[in-house]
């Protein structure tokens, strides 16, 4: 990898306790029993971080008789604001009344996917879970009948419609951890409280839950159960609806349909480039300054929003190979930076070839053979990205060493 193309990395800085658990387990997170023949794969690699973002989170001045109560030093500072804000949606839903006063509401466990957080919260001694997004909060109702594990101190409170579960923790377990076909994650834990921001919705999906990491007896492995929808959901920061008429707005609004969990803020993503891949559609998504990947396939989605550090700083922000089946292509789809108008590839001594751009997002054929195998690194596909005034703003291999 050249200079050029070094991704954007955090500073190196102490990681506290409770991220280097969550990065310890991501170890476990998504991980299939067996692999599909569909790969979407990245292709260059960033250094494992653990970064808080929280540019799309802003604070809420609350009354004086609601004041937020000290912050817990071990808890993400953007905490504060989150609640601040999950209260504000109750005040403007008119539901305040339903819930302990504002001033005792204490961040306990805090977890953030892009574009996504979920907060698990201590409002005296009732627990109260709050997922915040790009245009939206949703608050756990504190009234809720937690669904326990028969024959345990586990629970879960809420889900939502962006598959974010808070629930209660069994003091005895080391640890909780939710299985379904042949995945697993583990939950992030603390005092009591237990968390996910993802987990798949579909009716005909069982979620089992375990104390431990994968290989405790199966025995201790039991069903979690799902409670009733009694969340208070405010849409707080609306944005225009994404397109659906058009056609590439058709096939992103498929794809989100089809995917579980449903992607937050599924109505406002706005579509961008689309390919199709042997029998698979994939189409580009973006949402502010989120960018997302949707692939679809026999009825079945996965909708992928980028993270931070898969995106560099750089013209060419992210690109990555969608392979399917031997013989029926490749193609690569990406984004640029808002400033890049006009895009070329050229292959080999091939002539240069226009690719349009949709909102930043690309999706261009390469030749099968720079790709044998999923994981290989296409080489001899070269881009070069032009800014408003025409300029050349970058031009280089598409995959760097």
């Amino acid at each position: 990898m050249t200079e050029d193309w070094k991704p954007y990395l955090a500073k190196p800085r102490t990681m506290p306790p409770e991220i280097r658990d969550r990065v310890r387990a991501k170890t476990f997170d998504d991980t299939p029993a067996s692999h599909s023949k569909l790969r979407t794969q990245l292709v260059v690699a960033a250094a494992v971080s653990a970064v808080i973002a929280g540019g799309w989170l802003s604070s809420m001045t609350a009354g004086d008789s609601n004041a937020p109560a000290a912050r817990d030093p071990e808890i993400a500072p953007n905490a504060a604001a989150d609640i601040d804000r999950c209260w504000a949606a109750l005040v403007s839903a008119g539901k305040t009344d339903r819930y302990p006063p504002r001033s005792t509401w204490k961040a306990v466990v805090t977890a953030r996917e892009p574009g996504k957080a979920v907060i698990g919260i201590r409002a005296g001694a009732t627990p109260v879970f709050c997922e915040t997004t790009v245009t939206s909060v949703t608050v756990s109702d504190p009234a809720a009948t937690p669904h326990y594990v028969e024959g345990t101190g586990t629970a879960v409170t809420v889900v939502t419609g962006s598959g974010s579960v808070g629930g209660i923790a069994d003091p005895t377990w080391a640890a909780v951890a939710v299985e379904w076909d042949n995945r697993i994650k583990l939950a992030d834990v603390r005092e009591g409280l237990w968390i996910l921001p993802a987990l798949p919705t579909d009716a005909n999906v069982t979620w089992r839950a375990s104390p431990s990491l994968p290989g405790v007896p199966r025995r201790q492995v039991r069903e979690l159960p799902r409670p009733d929808d009694s969340a208070v959901s405010v849409v707080d920061r609306p944005l225009p609806p994404g397109d659906r008429a058009s056609e590439r707005g058709a096939r992103l609004g498929q794809c989100v349909d089809a995917s579980s969990p449903r992607p937050a803020d599924a109505l406002f993503w706005q579509p961008g480039a689309t390919a199709a891949v042997g029998s698979a559609q994939v189409v580009t998504a973006q949402l502010n300054d989120f960018v997302a990947v949707c692939v679809s396939k026999t009825g079945r989605s996965t909708f992928e929003v980028v993270a931070g550090q898969d995106l560099w700083a750089q013209p060419l922000r992210h690109a990555r190979l969608v392979k399917a089946d031997p013989g029926q292509g490749a193609r690569v789809v990406g984004f640029v930076q808002p400033n890049v108008t006009a895009m070329t590839v050229k292959v080999g001594a091939a002539e240069p070839v226009i690719v349009p751009i949709v909102e930043t997002g690309f999706a261009m054929e390469i030749p099968e053979d720079l790709a044998p195998k999923p994981e290989s690194v296409p080489r001899g596909v070269e881009v070069t990205l032009f800014g408003q005034d025409g300029a050349v703003v970058y031009a280089g291999e598409l995959f760097a060493e």
